[in-house]
């Protein structure tokens, strides 16, 4: 029969694989079937090092997530999921996503989705895709509305022209 790793042992293993924040860590300790004792002193363990800091890792996923084009509610909800405090994840968006970084990333996301000969229906569907991606209301809504009136060439770097939109360079 396998002999049970040290429970530090076993979280370095764990992190190693990639960052983690303190609730995951203190999931898998307990999948498996550490004492709560032992998952407290190694959880110490792992702030007192370093191996697990909640403040970096949502800086660092809200910055992976923004170059993936979520939007700050999707975020939101996934740090949640992670485990981390509802304060330092407000810190990380509030810090790296503003409402024109929110704008901007909406912008090119609908533009690249968009076809050439977009009516009303794709105009409700890039929609519903910026949503489930994550964006507020209000960004999609100015996207929107800039994309079907085409008054964007002054506020960004965005051209109509032959009936598509092109990022200028």
């Amino acid at each position: 029969m396998k002999e049970k790793k040290n429970p530090r042992d076993a979280a370095a293993d764990y992190i190693a694989l990639r960052a983690r924040t303190e609730a995951e860590l203190r999931r898998r300790l307990k999948e498996k079937e550490y004492t709560q004792e032992e998952i407290e002193e190694t959880l110490s363990f792992a702030l007192d090092c370093g191996l697990v800091n909640d403040e970096e890792y949502s800086m660092r996923y809200t910055e992976y997530s923004m170059r993936k084009g979520r939007g700050p509610l999707r975020i939101f909800r996934e740090l949640s999921e992670k485990g981390v405090s509802r304060g330092l994840i407000q810190a990380a968006l509030e810090a790296q996503f503003d409402a024109e970084t929110e704008y901007e990333t909406a912008l090119k996301l609908a533009v690249k989705e968009l076809p050439e000969d977009a009516d009303e229906k794709d105009f409700a569907r890039t929609a519903r895709k910026l949503a489930s991606r994550g964006f507020r209301s209000s960004a999609i809504s100015r996207v929107m509305n800039g994309l079907r009136e085409g008054n964007l060439a002054g506020e960004t770097k965005i051209r109509y022209d032959k009936k598509k939109f092109v990022f200028k360079e």
